[in-house]
């Protein structure tokens, strides 16, 4: 198998999603918590680097409004 789940917590120098997470065609949820929201603005659809997990059926966001 491969990667399934991944989880990005409180990571607040980490300004964009790798390139490589649109090849993981694995990954079957991702976390992402304690977020700055200009973090989450990117990831979710619509945003910069939604092209790199718009394959990923289940995105979460949690505490991600600051």
């Amino acid at each position: 198998m491969g990667l399934q789940r991944l989880e990005i917590y409180e990571c607040l120098e980490l300004k964009m999603l790798p390139v490589g997470l649109r090849f993981i065609t694995t990954l079957y949820k991702q976390k992402i918590e304690g977020m700055p929201k200009a973090f989450k603005d990117r990831v979710e659809e619509g945003g910069e680097d939604f092209y790199k997990v718009y394959h990923v059926p289940f995105i979460i966001f949690r505490d991600c409004d600051y």
